[in-house]
């Protein structure tokens, strides 16, 4: 890798850490706007909030927090019954578990998208979330055959 490679990822490494540091920040701002009754909080702005805030854990490789944070926008889904919401969490949370490791649980959270997609009636998500379940199912298998 030449130096160039190198300073470049470390670029693109703090570009991400301080996005995370802004997300984080504006949740914050949300959580203690939220405690105010006169100034209520729209639901989207918390999700979408927490939702890129998973999105940039997961790309710096924080699964722990990309976890909690696709957690959080689950439980905002279901607390306002958004289906739609709650599908694309768990493709989230499901792309979380593949890439840490987590073959089973990423199967759940799939599964979970699928079934979601074709209650809101999008049969191409629906598909895409099956191949997504098919991927993780092949390398669950290609892990367990290796241990």
């Amino acid at each position: 890798m030449s130096q160039s490679d190198y300073y470049g990822q470390d670029d693109q490494r703090n570009q991400i850490l301080r996005a995370i540091s802004e997300v984080q920040d504006r949740i914050i701002e949300l959580e203690r706007r939220s405690a105010d009754p006169q100034d209520p909080i729209n639901p989207v702005e918390f999700g979408s909030a927490f939702h890129a805030l998973g999105a940039l854990s997961l790309k710096a490789g924080h699964y722990d927090q990309s976890f909690e944070s696709f957690s959080r926008v689950l439980r905002l889904a279901r607390a306002h019954g958004k289906n739609n919401w709650a599908g694309a969490a768990h493709g989230n949370l499901g792309a979380v578990c593949q890439a840490s490791g987590q073959h089973d649980s990423a199967c759940h959270h799939f599964a979970e998208e699928a079934r979601l997609a074709r209650q809101c009636g999008d049969l191409v998500w629906e598909a895409r979330a099956r191949a997504k379940l098919g991927t993780v199912t092949r390398l669950a298998a290609a892990a367990d055959a290796s241990a």
